[in-house]
């Protein structure tokens, strides 16, 4: 049977429906649909992908949008809002629980340089000692850090963005720019921090001072044209809110001014006051004529050259000068400021940035280190650095998030009244709709900010509520209407598949959202917040079995609690430059080596004369858990640290083991589990224990071995000075062996009289006191008793005969009573 015969034979016309429809025409064996295929028509796939376009994709998107909201709101009630409360610093009294210096009054003789030579860091200088000089200095100048090829190319196109780029403010505005820069602005950038790394005088003292791998905190270039005005002297971070008397709530930071031309003296050449950075009073005013400008001074002829860098701790007092040299072209100095770090791996953080600083840069470069920077083309390319910034891409720098909060919880720089006001009229924030903002004015006991941040929060969590009631309906209305008009029959089947894949859908939103919520609260950062110990210090009560005081720059300052070592160089900057503790290790280093080869009986004789010495002009001080300064009296306790102190310079491996134990018993006071019972009951005897084998105590043997040795009068009056040799002078002490008759010893130095460096020096708690009115040696004086010492305001609080208190009283203006 032929292919025609059995078509006909069985009925079937091949081209007509197989249904038995009439022939459909165009259709033959070549194109009709095969009976077997399932793949639905082209149009239905085309019209399953616009449902999931336009009904799926919107629905979800505003789920995701609401969760997000929820998460922001949850995080912000549980930890962003107490966060403000922890990071807030006034009207809280933390000036006075928090200080770890004090307000201290500089005059000519605290300035440190009197050259800008004296502040160039040069090729024989090891990195310590490059440490060393910025903590003595709080400036250095490291030359060629950058090539004049690159300066040239960088200078040439921050002059022409100066003229599109929206302007941000500077001290003495008029003729000088500064705006933010974005490391993806210009190839020539990345050449820029490649360069700076390259140096390695720099790259070494930089962790060396601050610590490894810096956090950048400021990054912009600021210029000066023909007209520019002095600016007045100032500290970029402020006395009351920085590390200057508060080291242990504030971060240390460092800029670092790179001119990008030959800068001269009339051009503008930054003027800085070398040794300011731990004054909070008298520097402003005693500055003017120590000051010293990079370029050297009036009239030599000198220049701050082009790529040679001011590295200058934010608490130095400098300024811009006036641009008077007119034809010469205008100054460029780009700016990137350098600080530690966050330390939330490690357990807590209670350091913020410092108050008063402007932070220019830009809101989506924050969150990043000079590591970082150094790999820009890979590490701070959008959406990356962005996402970084915000600390939602794992963060090594400080974030946005982190800066903000510090700023808004104090009403800082960009985040006060009036920058609210201008950021409103501008429209606010420009991804939403003025209705879901917050308005100007809400109530919030943080600030004003907060109140407008948290109102837009609220609002836009409502609005998207709404939105998502009336989405989901439209989106079941839509889908039904559509099921039923496609397929009668299967309406109810299509509409359970389509809620089980939105429920399933919303379920992954929600797992996600939940994961993101225990994520955050089982970091070290929660867990910091939780504790109430994030960013704030403990503190006790003051003991009142003891007489507090005020430090003087004279006093030798006990201060280990600077000791930690993420506190880099930093832990170091009270024995470098505080006047009194210089004094004391520059002595003891000179006589280490001597102290060490004698016997015992003599180290404790040396240290006794010693000790008599110092004290006849200045004194010993330690500083407690209450924050309040003591006079250390007991012979035994001074003995002690005058030994462990020779100890450690004595050998550089001591030192740094004895300052490793300092940095961890610190962590029992102030760090994650502080104060807990293991850290009291056990750690600490252990600490104890190894700085004793580190340390060994004098071990002067027994009492009748001891009074074998005697001592002869030495007629001899000695001023101490570091060069003075200890080691032959303690000879001069030794004398034959007893012959069974006791001979009456005298001290190798006379106690001197007692002598104050100043009247009010050496007062204390409890002392009686005449005020002077006015703090005028003619006016009158009211008699009265110190009651309180505060140390962070360097005054006392009186209490009067006629019963009147006062409680901030300068201690400039009080005097001893005359006996």
């Amino acid at each position: 049977m032929n292919a025609p015969t059995a078509s006909k034979a069985i009925g079937m016309n091949l081209n007509s429906d197989p249904a038995g429809g009439p022939e459909i025409k165009g259709m033959n064996g070549k194109n009709r649909p095969s009976l077997t295929s399932t793949s639905p028509p082209k149009s239905r796939l085309l019209g399953r992908i616009l449902q999931f376009l336009l009904l799926d994709v919107p629905l979800l998107v505003l789920f995701a949008l609401l969760l997000t909201t929820i998460v922001l709101h949850k995080l912000h009630d549980d930890y962003f809002y107490p966060l403000l409360k922890l990071m807030n610093w006034e009207g809280q009294d933390r000036d006075f629980l928090e200080t770890t210096y004090f307000e201290r009054y500089c005059t000519g003789e605290d300035f440190t340089a009197k050259s800008v030579s004296e502040l160039i860091i040069t090729e024989d200088y090891t990195t310590k000692d490059a440490a060393n000089h910025m903590l003595r200095h709080g400036v250095s100048v490291y030359p060629n850090l950058v090539t004049n090829h690159t300066a040239k190319i960088l200078r040439d196109w921050i002059v022409e963005e100066n003229k599109v780029q929206e302007g941000w403010y500077v001290i003495e505005n008029e003729n000088r720019w500064s705006w933010g820069i974005d490391m993806t602005m210009h190839p020539s950038l990345h050449t820029f921090w490649q360069e700076l790394a390259a140096n390695e005088k720099l790259l070494s003292g930089l962790e060396e001072i601050i610590g490894p791998n810096p956090a950048i905190i400021e990054f912009t270039a600021i210029t000066s044209a023909f007209g520019a005005t002095d600016q007045y002297l100032h500290a970029d971070v402020v006395p009351p809110g920085s590390a200057t008397k508060f080291a242990r709530s504030f971060l240390p930071s460092y800029s670092l001014f790179v001119p990008l031309q030959d800068t001269t003296y009339e051009m503008g050449a930054t003027h800085v006051c070398p040794g300011s950075h731990l004054c909070s009073d008298g520097a402003k005013k005693n500055c003017k004529d120590h000051a010293l400008a990079v370029s050297g001074p009036k009239g030599s002829g000198g220049v701050w050259k082009m790529g040679w860098g001011a590295l200058v701790n934010q608490q130095t007092f400098h300024k811009g000068m006036g641009f008077t040299q007119e034809g010469a072209p205008d100054r460029v100095v780009l700016i990137a400021t350098f600080a530690p770090r966050p330390i939330h791996h490690r357990g807590l953080e209670t350091r913020m940035i410092g108050h008063g600083g402007s932070y220019s840069l830009l809101w989506n470069q924050w969150g990043h280190t000079f590591y970082d920077y150094f790999h820009a083309d890979t590490r701070m390319t959008q959406p990356q650095a962005t996402l970084r910034s915000l600390g939602i891409l794992k963060s090594n720098g400080i974030t946005y998030l982190s800066s903000a909060s510090m700023r808004m919880a104090n009403e800082e720089v960009g985040m006060r009244e009036d920058n609210l006001e201008e950021f409103l009229e501008r429209g606010g924030f420009s991804f939403l709709p003025e209705s879901w903002q917050g308005s100007f004015g809400e109530e919030s006991d943080v600030s004003e900010f907060h109140s407008f941040v948290l109102g837009t929060l609220k609002k836009t969590e409502k609005k998207l509520e709404k939105f998502n009631i009336v989405a989901l309906f439209l989106y079941l209305s839509i889908a039904i209407f559509l099921d039923t008009a496609g397929r009668k029959s299967s309406v109810g089947f299509s509409f359970l598949k389509r809620t089980i894949r939105l429920g399933f859908i919303y379920g992954m939103l929600l797992v996600i959202s939940w994961k993101v919520v225990r994520t955050v609260e089982e970091s070290n950062w929660a867990k910091g917040i939780r504790a109430g110990k994030a960013y704030t210090l403990p503190w006790v009560e003051p003991d009142e079995n003891r007489r507090e005081t005020l430090p003087h720059r004279t006093d030798i300052l006990l201060v280990p609690h600077y000791a930690s070592s993420y506190m880099a160089s930093y832990s170091h900057v009270i024995d470098v430059a505080h006047p009194g503790n210089k004094l004391w290790n520059d002595l003891v280093k000179s006589q280490a080596d001597g102290y060490v080869m004698l016997p015992p009986v003599l180290q404790q004789s040396l240290c006794t004369t010693l000790l008599e010495s110092l004290t006849a002009d200045r004194r010993f001080l330690e500083q407690g858990l209450d924050r309040l300064w003591y006079n250390v009296t007991d012979h035994k306790q001074l003995t002690r640290f005058c030994h462990k102190e020779f100890l450690k310079a004595a050998n550089p491996l001591r030192g740094a083991l004895s300052h490793e134990i300092d940095s961890l018993k610190n962590e029992l006071d102030f760090g994650m589990f502080r104060m807990t019972g293991m850290h009291i009951t056990q750690i600490r005897g252990l600490l104890d224990d190894w700085e004793k084998r580190v340390l060994p105590p004098l071990q002067i043997g027994s009492r009748a071995k001891s009074s074998d040795v005697t001592k002869t009068t030495v007629e001899t009056t000695v001023t101490l000075r570091p060069n003075v040799s200890l080691v032959a002078i303690g000879r001069r002490e030794l004398g034959r062996k007893g012959s069974g008759r006791s001979r009456k010893s005298s001290p190798l130095f006379p106690r001197k009289t007692p002598n104050p460096p100043a009247p009010y020096a050496w007062l204390e708690v409890g002392d009686r006191v005449n005020v002077m009115d006015g703090c005028k040696d003619d006016g009158e004086y009211y008699p009265g008793m110190i009651t309180a010492s505060l140390p962070n305001l360097a005054a006392f609080a009186i209490e009067y005969d006629t019963g009147e208190t006062e409680d901030e009283v300068n201690q400039r203006c009080v005097i001893p009573e005359a006996e």
